[in-house]
C-alpha cells in the first residue's frame, strides 16, 4: 500500500523550487566518461606526435641528404595549444554527454526508490529520444512500474472481493445462531440445512482461493464434469431465502 504523504516523489523543477543542482560523483559515470574521454584524445595526440616524428627519423635515414628544417618554438607553442584546446574540448563534450545520462540515471534511481517504498504510480520523464539504450531503459522501466501498479490494484480488488464473500456467510451463520439462543428461530430441520449450507458456502470459497492460488502459480489442472444448474440455481435461492 502506497503512502502519498511520504513516498510520493517529483520529478524535475517544480514552480517555485530552485534547480536541482547535477550530480558529479568522484568515481561516478561522469568522472568516469570524461576521464576516458580525456585520455583518448590525449593518447590520439600522442600517436600523431610520435607518428610524425618517427615518419621524419624514416625520411631522415632514407634521404641523408635531405635537408630537415628543425622544429622551431613557434611550432612547439601551435602544437601545444591545439593539445590543450583539444583536451578541453574533449572534456567539455565528455562532460556534457555524461551529464544528460546521469540526469537520466538520477530519475530512473528516485523512480525505483519511490517504487520500492509502495509508490507504484511513478514514472520516469521522457525527456529526450536522443540517447538510445537509456530511452530504452526507461521506456522499459516505465511498462514495469504500469504493471506492478495493475497487479497491485488487481490484489487490493481480489482482497475485497473475497472479504465480501467471507463476511456474508458468515454474517448469516451468526444471525442464525444468535438467534436460536434468543429463541426468535425454532431449531427446525430447515434451519439446520440452511446452516449447513453457509457452511458448505465457505468451503466453496476457501476451494476456490486454492484454485486461484494453483492458477498464479501455473499448477492448476481442469478436469471438467457434467452439472445440475439447476440444483445450483435451487441452492443459491435457498440461500438468499
Amino acid at each position: 500500500m502506497s503512502d502519498p504523504q511520504t513516498t510520493d516523489l517529483t520529478f524535475g523543477p517544480t514552480p517555485g523550487s530552485r534547480p536541482r543542482k547535477r550530480e558529479w560523483a568522484i568515481g561516478g559515470f561522469s568522472w568516469l566518461l570524461t576521464k576516458h574521454m580525456f585520455l583518448a584524445v590525449t593518447a590520439t595526440i600522442g600517436v600523431l606526435t610520435s607518428g610524425s616524428f618517427i615518419y621524419m627519423y624514416v625520411l631522415y635515414l632514407t634521404h641523408p641528404d635531405a635537408v630537415l628544417e628543425p622544429v622551431t618554438l613557434v611550432e612547439l607553442l601551435v602544437m601545444a595549444a591545439v593539445l590543450t584546446v583539444s583536451l578541453v574540448i574533449a572534456a567539455i563534450i565528455g562532460g556534457r554527454l555524461s551529464h544528460r545520462i546521469v540526469n537520466a540515471l538520477v530519475l530512473i534511481r528516485d523512480a525505483a526508490k519511490a517504487i520500492a517504498m509502495g509508490n507504484f504510480s511513478t514514472r520516469v520523464p521522457v525527456r529526450s529520444r536522443r540517447l538510445g539504450e537509456v530511452d530504452d531503459v526507461i521506456d522499459h522501466f516505465n511498462r514495469m512500474a504500469e504493471l506492478l501498479e495493475n497487479a497491485e490494484k488487481e490484489l487490493q480488488y481480489q482482497n475485497n472481493a473475497i472479504a465480501h464473500e467471507l463476511r456474508t456467510p458468515l454474517t448469516v451463520l451468526r444471525g442464525r445462531l444468535q438467534g436460536m439462543r434468543d429463541g426468535v428461530f425454532k431449531p427446525t430441520t430447515e434451519l439446520y440445512d440452511g446452516l449447513i449450507g453457509q457452511i458448505d458456502h465457505l468451503t466453496g470459497i476457501l476451494e476456490d482461493l486454492r484454485i486461484l492460488a494453483l492458477s498464479n502459480v501455473g499448477r492448476l489442472e481442469l478436469r471438467l464434469e457434467p452439472g445440475d444448474m439447476g440444483e445450483e440455481v435451487e441452492t443459491a435461492v435457498a440461500a438468499m431465502l
